[in-house]
């Protein structure tokens, strides 16, 4: 004997299988959701160790001059001593 489907029950069936879909597609965009804010948080992270690496970049350029500049200092303070000495 061969059973065959009510409209309603058709229409139930498209329902249920519909609302499994949706339910499916709710928790693939929930995961997809979470790794967007995970790579929001990256890309904050790698933001501020950019800058925190020109920061570091920019005062590290300057020493050499701040180097320079110390030796110089002392050499003419050395220069100083000894003229002063030879007096």
């Amino acid at each position: 004997m061969q059973s065959t489907m009510t409209e309603d029950q058709v229409a139930r069936v498209n329902v249920e299988a519909k609302s499994k879909k949706s339910a499916a597609n709710k928790e693939k965009l929930n995961l997809l959701l979470e790794e967007l804010d995970q790579l929001c948080g990256e890309s904050e992270e790698v933001t501020e160790q950019v800058s925190v690496t020109e920061e570091l970049y920019c005062e590290v350029d300057v020493l050499p001059a701040v180097l320079e500049q110390s030796l110089d200092m002392e050499e003419g303070k050395s220069s100083f001593r000894k003229s002063k000495a030879e007096l």
